[in-house]
């Protein structure tokens, strides 16, 4: 049998969508844990609609809102699969998805069978781009010791969704309950990976992801989260991968850069340029800023800057040389997320 996981908070917009397409699969050994996370909408009340109809379902009502991580801690302890899948509740997947997982999962013994999706803005998958169509190719315990490192050449995307999980890798493990937003999909895996001794993965694309334009890293959670991420990947690091912190730091020096981008060029606010510079000016007396003192033979001129605490000449970096067609294009890409989401 195969667990499905679905967390739900306000989702009654796409949630139909998303449990019938699971619910109508080709293959139909499954039970579908709905997770509703306190929800304000409507949601609650169609999840136990699907039950009354399809005794496959069960729906688990969380009376305080705990975030995704959490909730998909909670979910796990009620799974009966052998293996199990995770489907946001504003996603969906295409009637085989499952069974095509399954088959190669069982036919070659492994732990995780990846696949890559399709990003769409539309409810019909008509406007979307293939992501992550990988190559199909067999990792076993020795292969992934080469070219599946906790952090660098990983063989697949840090996402959730269009993966399938043997159930016992995620089996009496400890997990530490999490507030991060932006990057729980990545904490879990990191948390998983070392227990992960065989990956499939294949050339298909069966997991539909509803995109909503790149504007996250404009969400003051945003780098909240991505600093709590930080320290929680390097202390794994210190202890798994050492020589790879080194790396964090300049990732999160990348992410940074895009958080001070998208705060100049998505705000709406006429302040915006005052408001950044008080970002910058709060920002140079954190820990984080800290780590980045201590980044060694680093040519970027963003770096610099920051090292210099020159707010102003920042802006001036970003604004010569933000290539505005992007900018653009990602604010172009939301409106019409949102204007087709429903077609």
């Amino acid at each position: 049998m195969v667990s499905v996981l679905v967390p739900i908070y306000n989702a009654q917009s796409h949630l139909r969508q998303c449990v019938d397409s699971i619910l109508n699969q080709t293959y139909t050994q499954i039970e579908l844990i709905l997770f509703n996370d306190a929800s304000k909408d409507r949601s609650l009340e169609i999840c136990r609609e699907y039950a009354a109809k399809d005794r496959r379902v069960r729906v688990i009502d969380s009376q305080e809102n705990v975030g995704v991580y959490n909730g998909r801690l909670k979910a796990l302890e009620f799974i009966n699969g052998d293996f199990f899948i995770q489907v946001d509740s504003d996603d969906w997947i295409a009637k085989d998805y499952i069974q095509t997982a399954l088959e190669y999962a069982e036919k070659f013994n492994v732990d995780l069978v990846a696949m890559g999706f399709q990003r769409t803005m539309d409810s019909r998958g008509l406007l979307k781009q293939a992501i992550h169509p990988y190559k199909e190719m067999m990792y076993d315990s020795e292969s992934l010791r080469q070219y599946h490192g906790i952090y660098t050449q990983r063989v697949f995307s840090n996402n959730m969704w269009s993966k399938l999980f043997r159930t016992e890798v995620v089996r009496n493990r400890h997990f530490s309950p999490s507030d991060i937003h932006f990057g729980d999909d990545l904490l879990f895996l990191q948390e998983i990976s070392p227990y992960i001794r065989s990956i499939y993965s294949l050339p298909v694309c069966k997991y539909y992801y509803r995109y909503g334009g790149s504007t996250s890293h404009y969400n003051p959670r945003f780098w909240i989260d991505q600093s709590k991420l930080y320290w929680l990947r390097k202390a794994y690091a210190l202890e798994r991968e050492p020589e790879y912190v080194a790396g964090l730091k300049l990732y999160l020096l990348d992410t940074f850069k895009d958080v001070v981008k998208y705060r100049l060029f998505l705000n709406n606010s006429v302040n915006k340029r005052n408001e950044t510079i008080e970002f910058l000016k709060q920002f140079y007396s954190t820990e984080e800023y800290k780590e980045f003192l201590s980044i060694e033979d680093c040519q970027d001129e963003f770096f610099h800057l920051l090292r210099s605490k020159d707010s102003e000449g920042i802006i001036c970096y970003l604004g010569e040389n933000v290539s505005r067609i992007s900018i653009l294009k990602t604010k172009l890409l939301s409106a019409v997320s949102r204007m087709v989401s429903a077609w």
